[in-house]
């Protein structure tokens, strides 16, 4: 079973191309993605990346990114979220025999009723991640007094941690 699992995650991390950081996550770089990355096989989406995703909606597409360079405790990879209306680029963490350790919404665009959500991300060469976070009435222009910063990095252990800056 160990062995399947494993055989399995390493398929998974094979999808996910390496990069040089830093790296931009925002909507200028989803069609990037879907363009140059080759999709995962459904088998392989499901038990990797569909599992823990709170209000599944059934038209959702997943989209692998890239990988972080190989750490001693873990692997991270990028994955993008695209359902209507709403993508979500989303970072997640496994133990070296791919057992999910956790993940974390870092950069997206949601309309919610008339408000338009947005986050951007940029990945510096020391794997820390910067974050810009607004939001506006979708009939208004846009307020960057009303947005907020934030950084995440990966732990040792792999846990993903938020602070604002």
């Amino acid at each position: 079973m160990i062995a399947e699992n494993l055989d399995s995650f390493s398929q998974y991390l094979n999808f996910f191309p390496d990069v040089e950081f830093p790296v931009v996550l925002s909507s200028e770089y989803m069609q990037l993605f879907s363009k140059e990355n080759k999709p995962l096989p459904e088998h392989l989406s499901l038990k990797f990346m569909t599992q823990k995703l709170e209000n599944e909606e059934n038209d959702v597409e997943y989209i692998a990114c890239f990988k972080f360079p190989p750490q001693k405790n873990f692997h991270a990879v990028i994955f993008l979220k695209i359902d209507i209306m709403n993508y979500q680029y989303v970072l997640q963490t496994f133990d070296v025999k791919g057992v999910e350790i956790d993940r974390k919404k870092i950069a997206g665009m949601e309309v919610v009723d008339q408000e338009l959500k947005e986050k951007v991300a940029l990945i510096d060469e020391d794997l820390i991640i910067l974050n810009m976070k607004g939001s506006q009435d979708i009939n208004e222009d846009f307020d960057i007094k009303k947005s907020t910063s934030f950084a995440y990095e990966i732990l040792e252990d792999g846990k993903i941690s938020g602070y604002k800056i």
